[in-house]
């Protein structure tokens, strides 16, 4: 747990804490009424100042976390991208960052959808199924990214060592309860849309490396 200042008043930021990133102590009343879901925060007097899900910042009362004012950032440099994948007839792009990701549209120049960050996606259509990893109480899940309509759906993703290759999922299932995912295992290849195994194989000794061509049906 780490102690942060506030830019401003007698408070400082507390975190993590066991359900929320940061909470904020009052160091007269020493009450900790205020938690926050974000790890980006400040406060200044008795203004909150909080990052919010869709990337804006929000302005909040201290004394009860009520919003009063939104700020859009400007736009910056991407930085460094952590995944990015394009449709076969190059109509989307999809793109994740550190803490975010989109979608665009590139025949509309628009973009169609912004997200939470993923570590994983493939195109099907005008549908993009992502690999978002867990996020508070929410479980890492197989998120179904509908491109027209900007639905999101999604199902649980059980598998603790399955690698997401475009439409495709590496799933390695060790079978003794000590030994590791690289040897004395079965290895399945799966349809990310479905579900399906489409492939798998036992290894008893060391698994091997697998590469995909994600370019490919």
């Amino acid at each position: 747990m780490k102690l942060r200042g506030a830019a401003h008043g007698n408070a400082v930021l507390v975190g993590p804490l066991k359900e929320y990133p940061l909470g904020v102590v009052d160091l007269t009343t020493k009450d900790n009424r205020l938690v926050i879901r974000q790890p980006a925060a400040d406060v200044y007097d008795n203004v909150l100042l909080t990052e919010r899900l869709n990337g804006e910042l929000g302005l909040h009362t201290r004394e009860n976390g009520e919003i009063f004012g939104t700020l859009n950032l400007p736009e910056s440099d991407l930085g460094r991208l952590r995944v990015s994948a394009a449709s076969r007839d190059l109509k989307y792009l999809s793109i994740s960052t550190r803490s975010r990701g989109a979608v665009w549209d590139l025949e509309r120049d628009h973009r169609v959808i912004y997200t939470r960050k993923f570590s994983a996606a493939g195109f099907e259509g005008s549908l993009m199924y992502a690999d978002f990893p867990k996020f508070e109480e929410t479980p890492r899940s197989i998120g179904v990214l509908d491109l027209e309509s900007g639905g999101i759906q999604g199902r649980d993703l059980n598998d603790d060592v399955a690698v997401q290759h475009g439409s495709y999922l590496l799933v390695t299932k060790p079978r003794s309860k000590n030994g590791t995912s690289w040897s004395n295992a079965d290895v399945e290849v799966r349809e990310v849309r479905s579900g399906n195994v489409l492939w798998s194989r036992y290894f008893p000794e060391e698994v091997p490396s697998i590469t995909f061509n994600t370019t490919r049906r």
